[in-house]
C-alpha cells in the first residue's frame, strides 16, 4: 500500500510563486517514487480573477490537487485580505478534520499560520509532520517594518517557537 503524504500550501500549481514551484517539483518527485501525494491549496488568484476555468480537484503529474473554496476579495484592501485568509484557513480546518488520516503531513512556514493545520493533524490524528521553514516569521516581517505591534510580535514569536518545537522534522 502506498504511503499517503498530505501537503498543505496556499499557493500551488498553477501559481507562479517560487515556493509553489519548488513544492510542485518535490510533490512530482515523491509521486514518481511511489508515494500517494495529495495537496490541499487555494484557488490560483490570477486565474480566478481572469475567470479561467479552475478545477476543484485534479490529478497533475501524479499529484492529487484539491483546491478549497474561500473568498477572493481584493488583495489591495486590508479587510479583503484578512477575510480571504480567514476563509481559506476555515476551509483547510474543515477539510483536514473530515478527511482520512495521512501517513505524513508537509507544511511550509509561509504563509504564516498554515503550520497550525499540521499541528492540528499531529495532535488529533497522530500524524508525523515535516515543517519546511522558508521564512522566519515574524522576524522577517519585523525587519522589513511590516509588523510593528510589540505585544502582537511577542505572541507571534512564542507561537512560532512552539510550532517549531512540536513538529517532527
Amino acid at each position: 500500500m502506498k504511503r499517503k503524504i498530505l501537503v498543505i500550501e496556499q499557493n500551488f500549481y498553477p501559481e507562479v510563486a517560487a515556493a509553489g514551484q519548488l513544492l510542485l517539483d518535490l510533490c512530482e518527485d515523491l509521486a514518481r517514487a511511489g508515494y500517494q501525494v495529495k495537496v490541499i491549496t487555494g484557488n490560483p488568484k490570477e486565474l480566478f480573477q481572469k475567470k479561467i476555468k479552475i478545477y476543484k480537484r485534479e490529478n497533475y503529474r501524479g499529484v492529487e490537487i484539491i483546491r478549497l473554496k474561500s473568498t477572493a476579495l481584493s488583495k489591495y484592501n486590508v479587510a479583503g485580505r484578512v477575510i480571504n485568509y480567514l476563509t481559506f484557513h476555515l476551509s483547510i480546518f474543515f477539510h483536514i478534520i473530515f478527511s482520512k488520516r495521512p501517513d505524513l503531513v508537509l507544511v511550509l512556514s509561509n504563509p504564516p499560520f498554515i503550520s497550525l493545520h499540521g499541528l492540528i493533524l499531529k495532535i488529533f490524528k497522530k500524524c508525523k509532520v515535516v515543517y519546511n521553514i522558508q521564512d522566519l516569521f515574524p522576524d522577517l516581517a519585523v525587519e522589513l517594518g511590516k509588523l510593528r505591534n510589540k505585544p502582537f510580535i511577542f505572541i507571534l514569536k512564542i507561537l512560532s517557537k512552539y510550532i517549531i518545537k512540536k513538529m517532527d522534522k
